[in-house]
């Protein structure tokens, strides 16, 4: 609609309304935020953030939602040396990522397996959102999408892994473009458990009515894109109640994470004079300014 919104020169007047103003034709959503026992490795990757937060605190918080959340949850084959910055000196200290061995599944791992069991027993397709699905820059070998595949095809679940240009399904790869990813999942779907994917590739432009369950493998503070991919299978098409599960390790830089997603969310749907909102009850509400906490 937005596009063609600049065509109609001729027309003074619009009326815009989202989603929720319609939840009466809508089935319910609801959100579920799942706190996790870290492995044992997690002191670790913990020390290690805090050597990086005592040269820079400003960066060690930055690679938060990077570099430390890949490492929580993906511990094997790194490799190098982290550049810090040493603040008002003009130079950096180079610090090296620790190595950790730890070839079993993650406890993570098992819990998202619960939840999609849980689905697939019911009859539900799921979508699991998923970050750094192609590795990173110090890390190399199995990714975490890669790793959740296995797990899954060894527990009778089949995944199709959905990229930014091609797709992944019973050990064959394909190529696509954007515009064919709504088409292609709607193609196999009868075939497929359910698919995993960066938020990002479908947080616009996708409809997935027959697609009523979301499980978000890592916390994000991009409010936005989560809630959007998360809101892919709520259309006025669908009938099955919609399910979004929120996974994090407690006690963890990803507690942090998802605490600070929470207030966000919260804020953002306040401004909107929406207060039904799916906040961890231990979790405080915060205001960034003056006329956000008065709403």
């Amino acid at each position: 609609l937005g596009h063609n919104l600049l065509k109609l020169h001729c027309v003074e007047n619009y009326v815009f309304f989202q989603l929720k103003e319609m939840e009466a034709a809508l089935p319910t959503y609801t959100e579920k935020f799942v706190p996790v026992t870290p492995n044992y490795y997690y002191p670790i990757i913990k020390d290690f953030y805090f050597d990086i937060a005592a040269t820079n605190s400003m960066q060690a918080q930055r690679f938060k939602d990077s570099i430390f959340k890949h490492m929580i949850n993906n511990p094997n084959n790194w490799d190098g040396e982290l550049s810090v910055m040493i603040p008002f000196s003009g130079t950096t200290k180079e610090f090296e990522i620790p190595k950790i061995n730890f070839e079993d599944y993650l406890n993570k791992d098992y819990e998202v397996l619960k939840i999609a069991l849980d689905a697939k027993a019911r009859g539900r397709k799921f979508c699991i959102c998923n970050y750094f699905n192609e590795g990173g820059k110090y890390m190399q070998g199995e990714t975490v999408s890669e790793r959740l595949i296995k797990l899954f095809k060894e527990n009778g679940i089949k995944l199709l892994w959905l990229k930014s240009d091609k797709y992944i399904f019973e050990g064959k790869t394909k190529a696509l473009k954007n515009v064919e990813r709504e088409s292609i999942l709607f193609d196999h779907k009868e075939e497929f458990d359910g698919f995993i994917c960066e938020p990002k590739l479908i947080n616009v432009g996708i409809n997935l009515p027959w697609c009523p369950t979301y499980i978000n493998f890592m916390p994000s503070y991009s409010v936005n894109v989560v809630s959007q991919a998360n809101r892919r299978g709520l259309r006025l098409t669908s009938v099955l109640p919609n399910e979004v599960y929120h996974l994090y390790y407690k006690g963890t830089l990803e507690e942090d994470i998802m605490d600070r997603y929470q207030k966000k969310q919260a804020e953002a749907r306040a401004i909107e004079a929406n207060f039904d909102v799916s906040q961890e009850k231990k979790k405080k509400k915060r205001a960034y300014c003056k006329k956000v906490k008065k709403i």
